[in-house]
């Protein structure tokens, strides 16, 4: 998996918002860790995304 794997394009943000519309967007993440450090990794990602998110007027719960 490479980063522009996850990095959606300009056209597909733009027809994900003129589906969904106006108002608030919720995600849910179901998720299963590694044995080995995966719960830390992902707080590490938690940590630097969380002030990015916040910056958009989201929360993290």
């Amino acid at each position: 998996m490479t980063s522009t794997d996850l990095t959606p394009s300009t056209e597909q943000v733009e027809a994900l918002r003129d589906k969904v519309g106006p108002g608030p967007v919720v995600m849910l993440n179901l998720l299963k860790f590694r044995e080995q450090g995966g719960r830390k990794a992902f707080a590490r990602c938690g940590a630097l995304s969380g002030p990015l998110v916040a910056r958009q007027g989201g929360e993290i719960f």
